[in-house]
């Protein structure tokens, strides 16, 4: 195997991608571990292979992406770091990985009740949609279902309009609220404050948060 040590990363990650969204992905994978290949490829040298089982049978009929398959055999942020250190991955596949090690310990990911699983996959994509690409979140959130096994939940996660925040900057701009750092923590209180609300508080509701959280970030 030692032979994998002179082909260069990104020619290993193109195969090993067709690899992993091909027929038989989850076996084969299973295989070259165990063959030894691991190690040569950026993996650990003990991959998860039983958890790459249990997301391989649950994830096969929904056509889970390359990475979400690969994400199931690190047991860690520190191992994808050093597997993209080797493969030399993209972006969009190293960050569907973080977000899969992060998000597949919830507690509600970990739960068999689909409405669960579907109401944080809305959460993670509606906390974090204006800190980067709505689709690429949106991309990630079923990837984490499909790896959860939450079937009914992608079906109508994929079906459902996204929840719209009622507040703009520019709302809180007339308030009085300072065009800086300051805007964007209040902001993100208010819509965190809008999900734990179920996405059922009205602009006006909000409206009438908006001097109280000023008032953490604003000295008087």
């Amino acid at each position: 195997m030692s032979h994998l040590d002179s082909i260069s990363g990104e020619r290993l990650w193109t195969e090993l991608k067709k690899i992993a969204s091909g027929r038989f992905a989850g076996p084969v994978l299973t295989m070259m571990m165990q063959l030894g290949m691991a190690q040569h490829l950026g993996f650990p040298p003990n991959p998860d292979v039983a958890e790459l089982g249990k997301v391989y049978e649950r994830a096969e009929g929904m056509k889970p992406k390359a990475m979400t398959l690969i994400a199931s055999l690190l047991r860690s942020l520190e191992e994808v770091f050093v597997l993209d250190k080797r493969l030399k991955v993209s972006t969009d596949d190293r960050k569907l990985c973080i977000f899969i090690i992060t998000h597949r310990e919830d507690d509600a990911m970990k739960k068999p009740d689909d409405d669960v699983r579907l109401s944080r996959a809305l959460d993670l994509v509606l906390d974090t949609y204006c800190k980067e690409h709505q689709a690429h979140i949106v991309d990630r959130a079923k990837e984490l279902l499909k790896y959860a096994g939450a079937e009914k939940a992608l079906s109508i996660f994929e079906k459902s309009a996204l929840p719209r925040f009622p507040l703009t900057g520019g709302v809180l701009l007339k308030c009085g609220v300072p065009k800086s750092k300051v805007m964007s923590r209040v902001y993100d209180d208010l819509r965190r404050m809008w999900i734990g609300s179920r996405y059922t508080m009205s602009e006006d509701e909000l409206f009438s948060h908006i001097d109280e959280v000023k008032a953490k970030y604003v000295k008087t």
